[in-house]
């Protein structure tokens, strides 16, 4: 993940944390408790998609490294 993509899921989990805190609060306005639920879903998906990002890069760094030894135990001709 970049450094931005990391500072808003951050922000996300500081706005969940805030929510779950205070359900006191908000839990009788239906909206909210909608966005709550959605927004819990995204959350969700997120961590899902932070790990498969990070199973990308190594698959794409090993990918990398194996093209190059390829390369340099070829002949040239």
């Amino acid at each position: 993940m970049t450094k931005d993509q990391i500072n808003k899921l951050e922000m996300y989990h500081a706005v969940q944390t805030f929510l779950d805190t205070n359900t006191n609060k908000w839990n009788g306005v239906p909206v909210l408790l909608t966005f709550k639920n959605d927004f819990d879903a995204l959350l969700l998906q997120l961590r899902e998609n932070q790990g498969n990002q990070e199973a990308s890069k190594i698959f794409l760094g090993t990918n990398k490294t194996i093209q190059k030894d390829l390369f340099l135990i070829k002949p040239i001709s």
